[in-house]
């Protein structure tokens, strides 16, 4: 074994303490940025596929409020819902019907749902499915039948108990019986003044000559947009095109930013390791000055001193290397059980 080597490796275990302290906190630093590198990269492919999976709903309506158009508007057509279809794969596509009764002081919204779409009432961004308070909504073994689904104002009003929902509850509209199957809360006067029908039948009875509101959820951010486009300038002063751009765009700057921070702190963990192992070295250097001046004076050559500083940094990033292949382990192991790792996927 070469001289420069004996003393390399003399010189490691000389301090034990001192060695064991540079070693195990590079093991740290080591294995820390080993975690924050793996989960970075691993982040990376799934916010990227989060990103391309963000939700994008567009409403569209005839040019006025609350779908129910203006002096100059027009409904949209019922082809529209085969068309829009045929726009991209994917895509779900709810036309609803919307019609406003006067009966004497009360003002009665009809809105009319195919089998399965949300209960979206007027006025109010959250589906009604889960503020239902007695029976049910339609559902895909209702087929054509005239059913109704009312708000608790409306039950009140007509005398409905929900004891009786089913065959024995009915609504007479246009002439002529609707079953009531359903009773909602929508916590509030307006709301619970609505009633929801089934689109086939409402559009038969009140003769409809078109929708007055198509709600489209597109699959992710890119195709929504591209869909919301396409449709403005295929609708453009028939209807009003509206998108949900502002919730895509802070889901997106929230994966952004989990994204950086992960990065960020991968570079922190890196120049951390690097300045450990560049201390480690300089307090070296510093404790064999006097004995580097010796050898020097007995002829040692820069070479051979080089060679030995090298090999004792060396080989203390290869045992705090090791040591941090340990931490990253265990690492990686607790994060695989914590709530982000679950909620992305990220490591099974």
């Amino acid at each position: 074994m070469p001289t420069w080597l004996k003393r390399s490796l003399f010189n490691i275990w000389r301090k034990p303490f001192r060695t064991g302290l540079v070693v195990l906190f590079l093991a740290i630093v080591v294995g820390l940025f080993t975690v924050m590198a793996t989960v970075n990269r691993l982040a990376a492919g799934q916010f990227a596929a989060l990103e391309g999976a963000l939700e994008s709903t567009i409403d569209v309506r005839p040019v006025g409020s609350l779908g129910l158009g203006g002096s100059r508007s027009r409904p949209l057509p019922f082809d529209l819902v085969a068309e829009i279809r045929q726009m991209g794969n994917g895509l779900r596509v709810d036309p609803y019907l919307i019609r406003r009764e006067f009966q004497g002081e009360t003002t009665i919204f009809y809105v009319g749902a195919q089998l399965g779409a949300p209960l979206l009432a007027v006025g109010d961004p959250e589906p009604m499915d889960a503020r239902i308070v007695a029976g049910r909504t339609f559902g895909s073994d209702d087929g054509d039948a005239p059913l109704a689904v009312v708000g608790l104002d409306v039950a009140r009003q007509f005398g409905i108990d929900s004891q009786e929902l089913g065959q024995n509850a009915t609504l007479a509209i246009k002439g002529r019986d609707w079953r009531v199957i359903g009773i909602f809360d929508g916590g509030n006067g307006f709301t619970n003044g609505q009633v929801f029908l089934t689109l086939d039948a409402m559009r038969e009875a009140f003769q409809a000559q078109g929708l007055s509101r198509v709600v489209i959820q597109a699959p992710s951010a890119v195709k929504g947009a591209a869909i919301a486009e396409r449709l403005a300038q295929r609708l453009a002063g028939q209807a009003d095109v509206v998108t949900n751009k502002p919730a895509v765009a802070l889901a997106q700057a929230s994966l952004a930013g989990i994204s950086g921070a992960t990065q960020t702190g991968a570079l922190v963990f890196f120049i951390a390791g690097a300045l450990v192992i560049m201390g480690a070295m300089v307090l070296t250097f510093r404790d064999q000055h006097r004995e580097i001046g010796i050898e020097k004076a007995l002829g040692a050559s820069n070479g051979i001193l080089a060679r030995r500083l090298l090999t004792e940094s060396v080989l203390l990033s290869v045992c705090g290397g090791l040591g941090g292949l340990v931490v990253a382990w265990l690492g990686l192991t607790v994060y695989a059980r914590s709530w982000t790792s679950i909620k992305f996927g990220l490591i099974e």
